[in-house]
């Protein structure tokens, strides 16, 4: 029997043919759909011949918008695995969402929802752990990433080798931001870098950190954002920044560098080897030998070794 709704197929059966087509992207599935009814839809009248063609039109345009669910939908698995063995959760996540996790990685009660994703041979992502709509996500070999970071948004984050992000941090890229000009939400962590606690991270535009770069103490804020206008922040290699200091967009600071608790660096800062202090930060001197050790000592002693670090005394 033939109904203008077409035919009276049960709703399971239907279910179960549209799920066959689940390989097919959203959109093509969705005219495959529409064209399979044409047939007895022709058999109707002009005017709801007319009225379904409009109908299916809509449907199809709103199968474009789709991308939001999707991320909606992997944010509910990628929730529901938190509980679960690591060795459960490296799996569905490489099979189920399609990440490239390398060998002895081992992730903690965290979740992890971005379009991709590749994590190197033994990292370790603790727990409470949130990455969530990041586009690109790259993860290097032996990362450890500590205890409830939340890193939200952004094209790339691109976590070098040896990294190490503590506990409490957040670092988020603002989320369909509105800004004037073009912006690049992207964060490097150099090899061997060190994020420590309670930090805010702000890369709405690029954040550089080169190799071995300490972003010690807590409570350090970087904002690449000034309402609708942003510029880039970088840190050069091997810099050490204490306490409570604060980045302003478009300001940098060269390698080898000190910058004291409570500083506020609001401007390119030059140079090799100084010590950086005040509000607004500036040189003040050059780092004597025995404070070499502050931009040189390993930041992975527990990788590199720390043999020959310390000055004699």
């Amino acid at each position: 029997m033939v109904y203008a709704d077409g035919p009276a197929w049960p709703l399971r059966q239907k279910r179960r043919r549209i799920t066959e087509m689940a390989t097919y992207p959203r959109v093509l599935r969705c005219v495959l759909v529409q064209l399979r009814q044409m047939p007895y839809r022709l058999r109707s009248s002009k005017g709801e011949v007319v009225n379904w063609l409009s109908k299916a039109r809509n449907r199809c345009l709103s199968a474009r918008t789709g991308m939001g669910q999707t991320m909606k939908l992997r944010l509910i698995f990628a929730l529901l695995l938190v509980p679960f063995p690591s060795f459960f959760k490296v799996w569905m996540y490489r099979i189920g969402f399609g990440y490239k996790i390398g060998r002895q990685v081992k992730i903690g009660f965290s979740a992890i929802i971005a379009d991709e994703c590749s994590i190197g041979d033994r990292s370790r992502i603790g727990h409470l752990n949130v990455f969530y709509r990041n586009q690109n996500l790259r993860i290097g070999s032996d990362v450890i990433i500590g205890f409830a970071n939340r890193i939200f948004g952004g094209k790339l984050l691109d976590i070098g080798d040896k990294c190490h992000i503590h506990r409490f941090n957040e670092i988020n890229s603002i989320l369909d931001p509105l800004v004037l000009g073009d912006f690049d939400p992207t964060l490097e962590l150099g090899e061997g870098s060190v994020i420590t606690v309670n930090h805010k991270i702000d890369f709405t535009d690029r954040v550089t950190f080169g190799p071995s770069v300490v972003f010690a103490g807590r409570n350090s804020n970087i904002w690449t954002h000034n309402r609708q206008k942003t510029a880039p922040v970088s840190i050069g290699r091997n810099c050490y920044i204490g306490s409570n200091v604060q980045f302003v967009a478009g300001s940098s600071i060269g390698e080898y560098c000190v910058l004291a608790l409570g500083s506020i660096v609001t401007k390119n800062i030059e140079g090799s080897w100084k010590i950086v202090a005040g509000m607004p930060a500036q040189v003040k001197k050059d780092l004597d030998e025995d404070s070499k050790v502050l931009v040189t000592y390993p930041t992975r002693p527990d990788l590199e070794g720390a043999e020959g670090a310390l000055p004699v005394a």
